[in-house]
């Protein structure tokens, strides 16, 4: 996976390299269990590929939250110190 080393996403990064290792030995799985008509196995394979989708998009909220919070903050200071410029050219 070429996704960029951020430290804000380094866990996405890795949970995604972690899903994208699994998918090939997954679907190998999953199509021996349908060759095999093996409903069981593929249930339990079907609910794993669920919760490594899931288990992304909750690393990526959390990490997309953190950004933002970040980003929220850094906007606020430098509202704040805008604000102290224009202060001191009015005076």
């Amino acid at each position: 996976a070429d996704l960029p080393d951020d430290p804000a996403f380094a866990e996405v990064k890795a949970t995604a390299v972690a899903a994208l290792e699994r998918a090939s030995q997954w679907q190998e799985e999953y199509l021996a269990a349908l060759t095999n008509e093996d409903e069981a196995a593929a249930t339990v394979l079907v609910n794993e590929i669920d919760e490594i989708q899931a288990g992304l998009a909750s690393v990526m909220l959390d990490a997309l939250i953190a950004f933002r919070t970040e980003a929220d903050l850094a906007i606020v200071e430098l509202a704040g110190e805008f604000d102290e410029y224009l202060a001191e050219l009015a005076s």
